[in-house]
This record gives C-alpha cells, structure tokens and sequence, in this order.
C-alpha cells in the first residue's frame, strides 16, 4: 500500500496529525507526558543512563512511524491487492471526522495547557510517591 494521499488527502491528513502525536512532538499531550517522564528519570539516582535508553526508544519510534507514514502515504501508487487499485479507497468521511476531530483538538489543547489534567492527578501521584519514599 502506498500512495494513499493522492486518492485520500483528507486521511492522509487525519493520519499525520494522529501520527504527530504519538511521536510527541511539542505542542501535543504526549509530549508533556514524555517531557514529564524525562524530568523524573533523569531526577533519580543513575537515572541518566535510563533517560539516555528511553530517548533512544522514542527517537526510534518516531524514524518507524515517519518512516510508515512516508511509505503508506507519500510513496508512489502501487496497487493494495491483486485486482484492486487505489481508486478503491474510500477519503475520510463524516463519521471519521466525527472521531478524530475532537481527538486531534483534546491533543492540541492539553499539549499547550496541561494543567487541567496535572491538577487532577496531583494529589494521587503524591500519595504514590510518598508512599514509595
């Protein structure tokens, strides 16, 4: 399968803003969830050497789904069964747009204001944490 943009921009778009998302870039909630994890890693005790493994883990993730979306999007036309072409593939509808919308919305604000979601959880991760102290 390649070549997805050219019959389905839309998808291709929807798909690359999901995408965007799970390799953390700024501006996304999974980038103050890695941001925070980062911090508290490289706070322990011989934490440097696991932030070292971890960013290499998300640096790697990040070159696979870039990589994925470049191959399953942007690549050239090639055919996604025998008999079938890409004329076969439907764009994003209604009810695509109904789902990954508001999903894509939630991402954008609690990655550029996240202190809804911190307050909530502030009191159960201090309990967590005073517990393991």
């Amino acid at each position: 399968m390649a070549g997805l943009k050219l019959k389905s921009p839309r998808l291709a778009a929807l798909f690359f803003l999901v995408m965007v998302n799970g390799i953390a870039l700024p501006l996304t909630q999974s980038f103050v969830g890695e941001w925070l994890m980062f911090n508290g890693l490289w706070q322990m005790e011989g934490g440097a050497w696991m932030t070292a493994v971890a960013v290499c883990t998300i640096i790697l993730g990040a070159v696979y789904m870039l990589y994925a979306y470049q191959r399953v999007m942007l690549g050239p036309e090639t055919r996604v069964a025998p008999g079938t072409s890409l004329n076969e593939v439907a764009e994003a509808d209604a009810n695509d747009h109904l789902f990954l919308v508001p999903l894509i919305a939630i991402t954008l604000v609690f990655g550029s204001y996240p202190a809804p979601v911190l307050d909530l959880v502030q009191s159960s991760v201090q309990t967590l944490l005073s517990t393991l102290n």
